[in-house]
Parts: structure tokens; sequence; C-alpha cells
């Protein structure tokens, strides 16, 4: 079976149930990067990556810096340790993450089926913490 190399858009942050970390693609978006001597190892349907680099982002914490990925991915799992995020389907079909500063950050479907926060729409610089 060959693997997709397909990327999500580069501006657009998913938020992702499945995954046990976070982990970006696109730099720009975050400040700080950095090598550690930590690496981690994600095994996917796309195969086996390797990155030993983080970034901060604005507002959240240190998430793990892969250029070569083909998303940013906030691990739903360790957002809801910081924040507070709410769901219904009924209502609006999108996550809403609120953060320290009153705003809401919100994650919308996509066609594909994937919830995400578009940056270009963002009103704040990424989850911006006044605190």
């Amino acid at each position: 079976m060959k693997h997709s190399k397909q990327k999500v858009n580069k501006l657009w942050m998913l938020l992702d149930s499945q995954s046990t970390v976070s982990l970006f693609c696109n730099g720009q978006m975050l400040r700080d990067i950095r090598t550690i001597d930590t690496w981690l190892r994600i095994y996917s349907t796309g195969g086996l990556a390797h990155m030993n680099q983080i970034g901060f982002l604005p507002g959240y914490r240190w998430v793990w810096y892969h250029p070569d990925g083909i998303a940013n991915i906030l691990s739903l799992s360790r957002v809801i340790k910081s924040f507070r995020v709410t769901f219904d389907s009924a209502a609006d079909n999108q996550f809403h993450i609120y953060l320290a500063n009153g705003r809401v950050r919100s994650f919308k479907m996509s066609k594909k089926g994937l919830y995400y926060s578009n940056m270009l729409d963002a009103k704040e610089t990424m989850l911006i913490n006044t605190v």
C-alpha cells in the first residue's frame, strides 16, 4: 500500500482526539524552536518519524516540531489539561477551547472530517494566554 504524502493546510491547527502528543510542521506558528537531547519516535499509517526539536506555541506550551510533518496537530487529551473544551454536535458541530484571556478558539469540521482552526481567521495569535 502506498502512503499519502499529501499535507494539510499549513495554516490549520488540527484538534486530534487520537494524538497523544502535540506536533507542528509550520515553524512560523512557533517561537524559540530548539534541538533537545530527547527524541520522539512516532509510528503512524504514514510510517515512522523521529524528531528531537521543540517549539513554543504562544499561549499554550512546548510542542514537538517536525518540519517534514504533514500537519499542525494539537492533542485533545493534552489541551484539556490546560483549557476548558466543549463540543455540541447539535449546536454548531465545533470544538470550543476557552482561553484564559476570555476568548474562545473554535475548531470546525473540514469536508474531510478533520477539526481545524484556520490561523488566517484568528483574531488572536495562537492560544494567547494573558495570565
